[in-house]
């Protein structure tokens, strides 16, 4: 897999696109309860989960690949935070959900 500064200067020349990892190959390697009971479908659920992994790693791109100011690193690495902490809030939903706690 190429590195991040690789990438970025072949974006800054126009050389290729990045994409990130295709939502059905996270979807499909999420095992979640089959019923929630706040009524929210299994699928939409993967599917949130899977974008959430889409958006940690293009900030981990841009952490990686840019020479940024700090307020900038640091606005990323909290993105980055936040949206880590509502995969793992998901997790354990479904964890609870599956024990029926």
């Amino acid at each position: 897999m190429e590195d991040a500064k690789e990438i970025m200067k072949k974006w800054a020349n126009q050389e290729t696109t990045w994409y990130p990892t295709r939502i059905e190959s996270f979807r499909n390697s999420f095992k979640l309860a089959p019923k929630f009971p706040n009524g929210a479908d299994t699928y939409d659920i993967q599917s949130n989960l899977s974008y959430n992994f889409q958006s940690l790693q293009y900030i981990l791109l841009q952490i990686d690949g840019l020479v940024l100011s700090e307020v900038l690193k640091k606005n990323l690495i909290k993105s980055f935070v936040i949206t880590g902490m509502s995969i793992i809030e998901v997790s354990f939903y479904s964890i609870l959900t599956k024990n029926q706690f």
